[in-house]
């Protein structure tokens, strides 16, 4: 009879587990309880999220859409928006290749070398 084991949950596999050698991140007395986060949440205020980039999440609103009216005319503004953020993406490219140094010619240095 070989010597087989069956893995489960209580005799887990002999692989080691990962040690985190990084830097923690965690802020001292930087929480909150539920009943703070859920009274925030409902009072619509921010919590404050010091690890998350702000400008990740554009900070959009959230529609309140009742019917179709509704439906199209955000349907409208989110392309408008659109086609001013292509403009303003388009612009800042154009203005990035005016910036671009330029590189000046290089002198032939190879002569006179033996």
């Amino acid at each position: 009879m070989s010597n087989k084991r069956i893995r489960t949950r209580w005799n887990p596999s002999e692989v080691t587990p990962e040690i985190n050698k990084g830097i923690s991140m965690t802020i001292p007395d930087d929480h909150l309880t539920v009943r703070q986060l859920l009274d925030k949440h409902t009072r619509g205020e921010a919590i404050n999220q010091h690890i998350y980039d702000q400008d990740a999440y554009f900070n959009t609103e959230i529609p309140v859409i009742q019917d179709l009216t509704d439906l199209e005319d955000y349907s409208a503004s989110l392309k408008q928006r659109h086609e001013e953020l292509e403009k303003t993406i388009e612009h800042s490219k154009q203005n990035a290749d005016k910036k671009a140094p330029t590189v000046p010619p290089v002198e032939n240095t190879t002569e006179g070398v033996s």
